[in-house]
């Protein structure tokens, strides 16, 4: 192409969401791109993201729109719930009977189950993946940005997404090699399988390597485990923080012992329940009455729910940054010291469990509601979610957070860990072994994946 130096390499990126955004162009993945004169990157954004990702344009990093529209499609919609359904794990199972519970339609139900049985034999997988290569040619939206550009390879970032679907399908068409990357250390069990196969398959860590054999016959010696990128910078000793210097930026006091609450996770990422704090209420009874000396809650609200909290729970620093996944350097830095320099982190079962654990520090993992106990219906509550949570399971195996099922034992959890933390420091060492994977080369290794292909 005109403009392309000699042994320069063009590769198009997939970032799909703010998600993706973060973890690449933020991240080492964009910065070792930028440092090589021979790498080309054409970075795909939805239209709405165009603007935020101007910072990132230069004369070898293209910021381009799309906008697929495949909601429009209803058979291909029909075909993607199929999919969706056709991953044999408990967590499926339990989300489509949750699906139904919480005002669901019964033939919806029949519907998906059905597939999820279907799922567990291995030829109607691969039959699933026939249908997406040969039957659906919604990829050719892609043709006028591979004759623009003329890929060497192409990288969808999160593989699951139609959007890095298409991509790679497109690009499997015109002979272009193909990598992928799954989003999350979860997507296996919980968000759909592979319908389309890249040439090398990234994952983040050493169990998703399994997945990606057993659940979706993944060829093992084409995958890869390379960590998450948007953690390569957790052990670079450049972007950390004191705690006096944290406390400065938002005001807080560096004295006391900070037990940082991480809100959302299962409980509304799945169950759509707004978290109103009633846990952090809790700590703030035992603060009051000395049970919990000089200690702090720092609160943590999973983007765009600070507003739901209610009034009382708002006597603690609500740390609200990175709106709507729209994370910028400052950001990132801003989380990486957060966790770092607690003394006890709290998660209703997030991904926190396993950043906590890079750094070391005790995991307080609630399985309860809150105030309302046991008045909550069953497919309502955070233990059957986290029973039911494949990827938690594995978490809680390691032995590395404490699970707690009251207001009494969680109270007791958070008194022990401060006084403690070195306790359960083993099964935090197996948290980062089995679900964290390498750590500081995420971006640098999928570009050497890319130049590679090429």
């Amino acid at each position: 192409m005109s403009g392309q130096a000699a042994g320069q390499k063009t590769f198009l990126v997939a970032c799909a969401t703010g998600y993706e955004i973060r973890n690449w162009l933020q991240g080492d993945f964009y910065q070792a791109a930028k440092e090589n004169p021979l790498v080309r990157l054409v970075i795909l954004v939805p239209p709405d993201r165009v603007d935020s990702c101007r910072e990132f344009q230069h004369e070898r990093c293209m910021i381009e729109p799309f906008d697929l529209q495949l909601e429009k499609q209803t058979f291909k919609k029909i075909y993607r719930i199929a999919c969706f359904g056709c991953v044999p794990t408990r967590t499926i199972w339990s989300r489509n009977l949750f699906s139904y519970l919480h005002g669901g339609n019964f033939f919806n139900l029949i519907f998906k189950q059905f597939f999820w049985v279907l799922g567990h034999v291995r030829i109607w997988r691969a039959f699933m993946r026939l249908l997406e290569r040969y039957v659906f040619w919604d990829d050719q939206i892609w043709k006028p940005y591979f004759e623009k550009y003329k890929p060497d390879a192409v990288f969808g970032t999160g593989i699951l997404n139609d959007e890095d679907i298409t991509l790679l399908k497109y690009a499997k068409r015109s002979g272009v090699p193909t990598l992928g990357m799954m989003r999350g250390w979860d997507n296996f069990t919980s968000k759909g399988f592979l319908r389309i196969f890249p040439d090398k398959l990234l994952v983040q860590n050493p169990t998703m390597i399994e997945e990606a054999v057993t659940l979706n016959n993944f060829p093992r010696a084409r995958v890869r485990a390379i960590g998450f990128a948007q953690w390569d910078h957790y052990l670079d000793s450049s972007w950390h923080m004191s705690k006096e210097e944290f406390a400065r930026e938002f005001s807080l006091d560096a004295t006391k012992r900070w037990i940082v609450y991480f809100g959302g996770g299962l409980m509304t990422g799945l169950f759509g329940i707004p978290d109103k704090g009633d846990h952090v209420l809790m700590l703030d009874k035992a603060i009051k009455s000395g049970e919990l000396e000089n200690s702090t809650v720092l609160i943590r609200v999973h983007p765009g729910h600070e507003d739901v909290m209610k009034p009382e729970a708002r006597v603690f620093p609500i740390l609200n940054f990175a709106k709507g996944w729209k994370f910028t350097g400052g950001d990132m830095k801003i989380l990486l010291n957060l966790v770092r320099l607690s003394d006890v982190t709290i998660n209703l079962g997030s991904t926190m469990s396993l950043e906590a654990a890079i750094f070391d520090k005790p995991v307080v993992l609630i399985a309860f509601n809150g105030g309302e106990g046991k008045k909550v219906p069953w497919h309502n509550r955070l233990s059957v979610a986290l029973d039911q949570s494949v990827a938690f399971v594995y978490v809680q195996n390691t032995g590395g957070v404490w699970r707690v099922s009251n207001e009494q034992e969680f109270i007791q959890a958070v008194k022990t860990y401060l006084e403690s933390p070195s306790l359960h420091k083993e099964g935090r060492s197996r948290i980062v072994q089995q679900l964290v994977g390498p750590l500081g080369s995420a971006g640098k290794s999928a570009l050497d994946e890319l130049l590679a292909l090429a």
